[in-house]
C-alpha cells in the first residue's frame, strides 16, 4: 500500500487527522457516536494509571469511557471522577484465592458495547491478571474477528516477553486485522519486546505482528502495519517526564481510534459523521497511524503547556488536565445544527 502520509508536513497531518479521526459536533448524533472506550487495567498497587488513560480519553471528546479493573482497586478509582464508569471485574491471585471468581460474561458484555480497548495501564504482572488479559484478546479475535482496535500499553506489553505467555500473545495479535492493534512502547519496553520476538527494530516488529507501533522517545515515531508507513513526531514536549504521561498518551490515541471507527467503520454513522468524500479513501492502517500521530501531538503539546505553567514541579495530573484545551485548539470543528 502506497501512502501519502510519510510525505506530509506536520500541519497537513493534523489537518488530515481532523478530517478522518475527529467527528464534527452535531445535535443530530446520539450518545456513543463520538466513540466508546474501555481501559483494562488497574490493580491495588496502581490505580492512577487507568484513571489517567480514561480521563484523557474523556477529555479528548468521546462519549463514554469505562475502566475494567481489579476488584480491590475499584473504590479508589471511582473516587477520582464521577465521569468514568468503573467495573470491578478483574481478579488477581489474592482475590481468586478467596473464592471471588472472574465475571467473564460481564467482561465480554462490556467489550461488545465499546469501540476500542486500552489494555495495560496499572494492570500489574500478577499471573491471573495477565491470563485474563489474554482471554480478552482471544475473545475479540473469536467474537469480533480481530476487528476491534486494541492499544497495548505498559504491563500488557510484558505479555510478549513473559515465558509462559509470549507465544500465545504473538499468535493472538497476528490474528487481528492489520493496524487494529497499536503498541505504545517506551525505550525499555521496545528493547525487551524486540529481543523476545527476535526482531531488530520497531519497523520489523510492526511488519511481523501486522500492528501499528508508536515508539515513545525524545521524538515519537509511528510505524504503520503495512506498506512501510513511517512518521516521526518532533512536536516539542516537556523536559519533565512524570509518571503517568504515557497513560495520557494511550488514552488520547484510544479516543481518536474510537471516533475514527465511527467515521470509517460503522454504517449507522457514515451518513451523519463522515466528511468529504476525498477524505474517505484512507485505509484503516493509515487511519491508525494518523490517530497515533495526533494523540502524540496532543500529549506532547499538553506536557509543554503544563510545564510552561507549572515548571519543575509539574505532575501527571497537570499534563492530563491540559489535554482539553489542546484538543480544542487543534481539532475543534464549528458546531453543526
Amino acid at each position: 500500500m502506497l501512502s501519502k502520509i510519510p510525505k506530509l508536513s506536520h500541519q497537513e497531518l493534523i489537518k488530515l487527522a481532523k478530517d478522518n479521526c475527529v467527528p464534527k459536533l452535531s445535535n443530530s448524533l446520539h450518545k456513543g457516536q463520538y466513540g466508546r472506550l474501555c481501559v483494562v487495567g488497574g490493580c491495588q498497587e496502581y490505580t492512577g494509571a487507568p484513571y489517567f488513560a480514561a480521563n484523557a480519553a474523556a477529555l479528548t471528546g468521546i462519549d463514554m469511557v469505562h475502566i475494567i479493573c481489579e476488584w480491590r482497586a475499584a473504590t479508589a478509582i471511582k473516587s477520582y471522577s464521577p465521569n468514568i464508569m468503573v467495573h470491578p471485574y478483574l481478579r488477581d491471585s489474592y482475590t481468586l484465592s478467596h473464592n471471588n471468581s472472574v465475571p467473564t460474561e460481564s467482561i465480554r458484555s462490556l467489550i461488545d458495547r465499546i469501540d476500542v480497548l486500552v489494555m495495560g495501564p496499572g494492570m500489574g504482572r500478577d499471573t491471573n491478571m495477565l491470563s485474563t488479559a489474554l482471554d480478552v484478546l482471544r475473545y475479540i479475535v473469536e467474537r469480533h474477528d480481530g476487528n476491534k482496535p486494541v492499544i497495548l500499553d505498559a504491563d500488557a506489553l510484558f505479555l510478549f516477553s513473559h515465558p509462559d505467555y509470549s507465544r500465545t500473545m504473538t499468535e493472538l495479535i497476528t490474528q487481528f486485522k492489520p493496524g487494529r492493534v497499536v503498541l505504545t512502547p517506551n525505550l525499555v519496553e521496545m528493547r525487551r519486546t524486540n529481543q523476545a520476538l527476535q526482531v531488530r527494530n520497531a519497523s520489523e516488529l510492526a511488519a511481523k505482528l501486522h500492528c501499528t507501533i508508536l515508539e515513545k522517545g525524545p521524538s515519537d515515531t509511528v510505524y504503520g502495519a503495512v506498506g512501510g508507513i513511517y512518521v516521526k513526531n518532533d512536536t516539542p514536549g516537556s523536559p519533565r517526564r512524570p509518571g503517568g504521561q504515557g497513560d495520557t498518551l494511550s488514552g488520547c490515541v484510544g479516543a481518536l481510534l474510537a471516533s475514527s471507527c465511527h467515521i470509517h467503520d460503522l454504517n449507522d454513522a457514515k451518513e451523519n459523521v463522515r466528511h468529504d468524500e476525498e477524505d474517505s479513501s484512507l485505509a484503516w492502517p493509515e487511519v491508525a497511524v494518523l490517530s497515533c500521530y495526533a494523540g502524540s501531538t496532543v500529549t506532547r503539546t499538553a506536557a509543554a503547556r503544563a510545564f510552561r505553567t507549572i515548571g519543575r514541579s509539574m505532575q501527571a495530573t497537570d499534563v492530563n488536565s491540559s489535554v482539553a484545551p489542546v484538543i480544542s485548539d487543534l481539532f475543534d470543528h464549528p458546531t453543526a445544527n
